[in-house]
């Protein structure tokens, strides 16, 4: 069987600001929000299509996060979405966006978001979207 993508962990600076990044400004849905043995919270959200895990950054995997989040090569989360500019509109305005909808190099709409953490989300369409009658 081939490895598939799961989720993405992230152990925030701010849990608070980031649960209302994800839920709030994007959307997701909170699908478990629950307290680790002693190590903080541990949040899953979820856009319908795959999930980010919030952690305490008391945890072992939540510390190891942090520290891969504080290189200067963190990564960068590519979403395949269907409409770049539809799924802006839904995106209130403010100083997480870092880029509006526009071509990339191979001409894919998209756009960028960066959370609470400086962490980057870029929406991509991958595939192309079907003209409007």
């Amino acid at each position: 069987m081939p490895d598939r993508f799961d989720h993405v962990t992230i152990a925030p600076a701010d849990f608070e600001a980031s649960l209302r990044f994800y839920r709030d400004i994007l959307g997701w849905q909170v699908i478990e929000d629950r307290m680790a043995n002693g190590t903080g919270r541990v949040t899953h959200l979820s856009s319908g299509a795959m999930r980010i895990v919030l952690i305490g950054a008391k945890s072992p995997v939540g510390q190891a996060a942090a520290d891969a989040a504080s290189g200067a090569h963190a990564p960068v989360l590519h979403l395949d979405i269907h409409d770049a500019e539809a799924r802006f509109a839904r995106i209130p305005a403010g100083a997480h966006v870092v880029s509006a909808p526009a071509s990339n190099h191979a001409g894919q709409r998209c756009f960028t978001l960066r959370d609470p953490d400086g962490n980057l989300l870029t929406f991509v369409e991958l595939r192309q979207r079907t003209p409007r009658a």
